[in-house]
């Protein structure tokens, strides 16, 4: 996704470095995950930071030391316990050493909630998180009791209009109180003129395949009734509205940019593998299980988790082999989300 925030979150951090005067910086990435994207971002915003002090050194004429920058950086990664932070760590030590140059990068694992606190007051200058706040702390407690009106029968999540309203309000009120408690457990840890950058998605229905896949292999006789009725995934994706109705909690962290965009990724990315229906869907599956995979299967077991995505799978096949224009929109869901810039002024 650096393609498309790229710029923006580069000049926030240009921005940002004009009036920073500290000799340390310190950077944590909320829901880091362990892949191999977590590293490219803190790659990419430690490169930034570099850029503009190179440039301002050479403006002002005061680089010492053959050039070599004098800004101390703290990274830190930060994910449930569960994250698996041992193939992080290994991934980074083995193709980003160089964060160690120019000066050091010092990195280390925080785990625990986002949801909560996990940093000293004043300690944090830069926050960042990318694909993690549409993910809820808990699933709302109602969606599981049969006798209630949110109660979320034969559905995996609430799905746009193919969901009920009352199961609808309950995850917007549960993804409102995270949020709420993200930003000000963020207010706290940040120093003043601290930036928060995020992006988060926003505003779409993405789980067709994967729905799909569950209810046939129910109806086939591989899950059962109340696998479908007890499961929902913690996941909401908020509107414009919503978002800014969450900040209105937070009133001490300014926003300097919010914007909801819509990016045809399929168009830029995942168009070159969709001629081909048997590459195309195994492409979209796997990234569908990147995701999704951990909390299908402590739902159901590894088998039926198995099941299940073999089942995506051969539906975006036939998805794909059956259009010609091959602009599903479930073949590259992840195309709206939303990017805020806060400032905390005091």
């Amino acid at each position: 996704m650096l393609l498309f925030i790229g710029p923006i979150l580069k000049q926030a951090i240009a921005n940002q470095q004009k009036s920073f005067r500290n000799k340390i910086f310190r950077i944590a990435d909320m829901g880091s995950s362990f892949g191999p994207n977590c590293l490219a971002n803190m790659q990419f915003m430690v490169e930034a930071i570099r850029k503009h002090e190179r440039l301002e050194h050479a403006s002002q004429k005061k680089a010492t030391n053959g050039g070599i920058c004098r800004l101390h950086l703290q990274a830190f990664f930060c994910d449930l316990p569960s994250n698996d932070f041992n193939t992080l760590f290994l991934q980074h030590h083995k193709e980003y050493s160089h964060f160690h140059e120019e000066g050091g990068c010092f990195t280390a694992a925080v785990a625990g909630s986002v949801h909560g606190r996990l940093f000293p007051p004043f300690s944090l200058h830069l926050v960042f998180s990318s694909s993690c706040l549409h993910w809820l702390s808990n699933i709302p407690r109602l969606i599981l009791i049969e006798e209630a009106p949110e109660w979320n029968k034969g559905k995996i999540w609430v799905d746009g209009p193919l969901s009920n309203e009352a199961a609808g309000r309950a995850y917007a009120e549960q993804w409102n109180k995270d949020f709420v408690m993200f930003l000000i457990s963020r207010f706290e840890e940040m120093a003043q003129h601290g930036l928060m950058f995020l992006r988060y998605l926003a505003e779409i229905d993405v789980m067709e395949a994967i729905s799909s896949g569950g209810k046939i292999i129910y109806i086939n006789g591989v899950l059962d009734q109340k696998d479908l009725d007890t499961f929902n995934l913690p996941l909401y994706f908020p509107n414009r509205r919503e978002i800014t109705s969450a900040l209105k909690s937070a009133p001490n962290l300014r926003i300097q940019y919010f914007e909801v965009m819509t990016e045809d990724v399929g168009d830029k990315y995942w168009r070159k593998f969709m001629e081909d229906p048997e590459e195309g869907a195994k492409k979209m599956t796997d990234f569908y299980k990147s995701g999704l995979w951990n909390v299908i299967e402590a739902h159901i077991g590894s088998r039926k988790c198995e099941t299940i995505f073999e089942r995506c799978e051969n539906l975006l096949k036939e998805d794909l082999k059956g259009q010609s224009s091959k602009d599903s929109y479930w073949i590259y869901p992840w195309s709206s989300y939303a990017i805020l810039q806060l400032i905390k002024d005091a």
